[in-house]
Parts: structure tokens; C-alpha cells; sequence
């Protein structure tokens, strides 16, 4: 579980991705979407290709660039 916003009373299960693992980068202002930096490799030890995704309300995930190389994500409002 993940807590929005810093909030344990808003603390939701997002589904990672089908194989590696998700490492949380930044929430949208108003909570509803979560940037993560997605690995498609077993371990932190073996990290893989990453790629950054930006994960929906409902568990949708939206990959922002096909590179691994992007390392900075912003919101504007």
C-alpha cells in the first residue's frame, strides 16, 4: 500500500507491473496519479531497462518516454 499525499488514511494498493517492480517518484497535486520509475529487471540488484510511467486512479498505466533516460517528471496545474 502507498499512502497519497503523505496520508496513512489514504493508503491504496496500486498493481505494479506484469514483471519487475515500480520505484514511487512523485504524486500528482491532487493525488490521483502516481509517477513511477518502472524496472522490467528481478531486483534492485538487477535492475533491467527502466522506463517512466504515470499510474492512473484506477491502476491504468501511461509510459511518458520509450527512453531510460528521463529523470526529471513535472506537474502544472
Amino acid at each position: 500500500h502507498i499512502s497519497a499525499n503523505g496520508s496513512p488514511d489514504a493508503a491504496v494498493a496500486l498493481a505494479g507491473p506484469a514483471t519487475g517492480f515500480d520505484v514511487p517518484l512523485s504524486w500528482s497535486p491532487d493525488g490521483a496519479h502516481l509517477v513511477v520509475r518502472s524496472f522490467e529487471g528481478s531486483s534492485a540488484a538487477n535492475p533491467g531497462p527502466s522506463h517512466v510511467i504515470v499510474v492512473g486512479p484506477v491502476g491504468d498505466r501511461q509510459q511518458v518516454s520509450a527512453l531510460s533516460d528521463v529523470l526529471v517528471i513535472g506537474w502544472l496545474e
